[in-house]
């Protein structure tokens, strides 16, 4: 937890808000790592939204620059209010459930510190270009996991029996299978979508196929379903366009 914390600030503070969008990416990807903290189960993103909150709070008042809320905001808003009160009022463990709802509104106070970081078109391609990074990143790990534990019969970042007795399922640094796979198809979504409708890099090529590679490890069904139902949507979004039909595509991102 201490090197953690240590390499949070260092990064917070080497290249505002690049570096502190590096950690609310990077942590929110591995959630499987945890120490106790008074009882309580301390993961890496709340460490970074506790330090990263702080450096907002001081860069927001040393620069006057203030976060305008939007209709979406003030749902969110009220999405986490609603956990409190329901977890106050319509839980039989109350005190279990508001430990909860306050852990889950520390995950969406990443939302709000992102909205307040990207402020113009060029944080947002990098904060894009960051998440594809980790995304990249976490599928390579949780192949890496499952070609380990084929090859040498290890357990990390595996789940062995998810499905079937025998079957091993990567989850990575995730939660668990069903999580990976999701994560990972999404990544693979995006790195197609830059290939087909940006510039034909074959860089975003190899990121597909990897990220693919680690959905269908995790034998998510859902995930792999939706995957083949997207992938599919996407290509034939691209022959349209090639054939004229469906309008001029641009994305911002690079």
């Amino acid at each position: 937890a201490v090197v953690l914390c240590a390499v949070v600030v260092l990064l917070t503070a080497t290249r505002w808000p690049y570096g502190a969008l590096v950690v609310l990416i990077g942590t929110s990807a591995m959630p499987v790592f945890f120490v106790e903290v008074i009882g309580w189960k301390a993961r890496p993103e709340h460490f970074a939204v506790a330090i990263i909150s702080l450096a907002a709070a001081i860069w927001m008042f040393t620069s006057k620059h203030g976060l305008r809320l939007d209709k979406l905001d003030y749902w969110i808003l009220a999405y986490v209010l609603l956990n409190f009160v329901s977890s106050a009022f319509g839980s039989s463990a109350p005190a279990l459930t508001l430990r909860w709802a306050l852990q889950n509104s520390l995950a969406v106070l990443s939302y709000f510190l992102i909205r307040c970081m990207v402020r113009d078109l060029k944080i947002l391609r990098n904060a894009f270009g960051i998440l594809l990074g980790v995304g990249v990143l976490e599928s390579i790990y949780g192949i890496l996991c499952y070609a380990s534990h084929q090859v040498f019969d290890t357990s990390i970042g595996v789940q062995v029996g998810q499905y079937l007795s025998d079957v091993a399922a990567p989850y990575g640094s995730l939660y668990e299978a069903n999580l990976f796979g999701a994560y990972t198809a999404c990544g693979a979504v995006l790195f197609l979508a830059l290939y087909l409708f940006q510039t034909h890099r074959l860089g975003y090529l190899i990121c597909f196929l990897v990220a693919s590679l680690a959905a269908v490890l995790s034998f998510s069904r859902v995930a792999l379903l939706a995957l083949v139902v997207v992938v599919g949507g996407v290509f034939w979004k691209d022959l349209r366009r090639r054939k004229g039909k469906g309008g001029k595509t641009i994305l911002a991102f690079g």
